[in-house]
């Protein structure tokens, strides 16, 4: 039997409209018997989550959904679900994983920050780090600040400190 350890580190959201106040919450889906955990957090801490999970897998195909909802009054709006297939993580190592969450409107880009470690017995996240085998979201693609930077000139006189001539 094998455990997987996981630590969400927390979400990106490129949407504007998610704001800082508003409550959301997560949902943790053993996808093997049901099993649920939640989480709520305000949007102002959505970057900065730190909650650490484990689940025992006995199943090869065995998996878990991260299920990413918004509070809407009494309503619950689902942004999207995170489906992380276990028998594609490799054993006893550590990855550093940004994941593209699935959202339901596709303007909307959400990642998750997360760490996964595979054990076969060995305590949590004490293995050697290896670069993640599952697919990755750049979130520097949906960043604001990059979009801007792209457009500047670098030797244009309305951006000196960009500039590699010295005045």
């Amino acid at each position: 039997m094998s455990v997987i350890y996981f630590h969400i580190q927390g979400f990106y959201f490129n949407n504007a409209k998610k704001r800082v106040n508003e409550m959301y919450y997560y949902e943790i889906v053993n996808d093997q018997n049901g099993a649920r955990r939640t989480n709520f957090f305000k949007g102002s801490d959505a970057s900065a989550i730190k909650k650490s999970y484990n689940l025992k897998v006995n199943e090869i195909g065995a998996s878990f959904t991260i299920k990413l909802y918004q509070k809407v009054g009494i309503n619950n709006e689902l942004i999207g679900t995170l489906n992380i297939p276990i028998s594609y993580l490799p054993e006893e190592k550590v990855t550093f994983n940004t994941l593209e969450v699935d959202c339901k409107n596709p303007k909307d880009h959400v990642a998750c920050r997360i760490i996964l470690h595979l054990s076969n017995g060995e305590p949590a996240y004490k293995a050697p780090q290896v670069i993640p085998v599952l697919p990755q979201m750049d979130i520097f693609k949906y960043s604001k600040s990059q979009k801007t930077h792209c457009r500047v000139d670098i030797n244009s006189i309305e951006a000196p400190l960009l500039s590699s001539r010295a005045y």
